[in-house]
């Protein structure tokens, strides 16, 4: 049984990448706010699948499929998904950045590559606070707590 549901869950929204860069708008090329924001959320979502892809491969090497079933999606045993909310931000930011480079030299891709850094810090922080329901009882007891899922490999990208 889940503790959550990974497919539904918003590591962030168009607010959060707003108030960690004012200017997020003139990204997308779009004058019109609502415009702006559906482009924005389409950056959120390929962030939320790159960082789900990142835990499934954390999350396998750590737990067996045998104990979980090969088709089980393990991100849905993390019971506070909002510890990754900076991550999600800073890798929206990252690609919205980048898909606006003209030249590996302009401000884009000076903006681009520090948030990619910062993701980088970002998402091992916000991993070293998750908590695996690791006998998924929908509870998160003290041993499981004491756990987590752990950092040692959550650093690379």
């Amino acid at each position: 049984m889940a503790i959550s549901d990974w497919s539904t869950t918003a590591l962030c929204t168009y607010t959060h990448v707003r108030d960690e860069y004012a200017d997020v708008g003139d990204l997308t090329g779009e004058t019109v706010t609502a415009t702006q924001n559906t482009v924005i959320s389409a950056y959120i979502a390929k962030a939320k699948i790159y960082i789900g892809r990142k835990l499934d491969v954390i999350l396998r090497g750590k737990h067996s499929s045998e104990d979980y079933g090969a088709d089980a999606d393990l991100k849905d045993l993390i019971s506070n998904h909002s510890e990754l909310q900076a991550a999600a931000v800073s890798y929206t930011l990252h690609l919205l950045f980048k898909d606006n480079e003209s030249s590996p030299d302009d401000y884009n891709a000076y903006k681009a590559e520090q948030y990619r850094l910062k993701f980088k810090d970002d998402f091992a922080d916000g991993a070293a606070l998750l908590r695996f329901d690791a006998d998924a009882s929908e509870d998160i007891d003290q041993e499981e707590r004491a756990i987590g899922i752990g950092t040692n490999r959550f650093y690379r990208i």
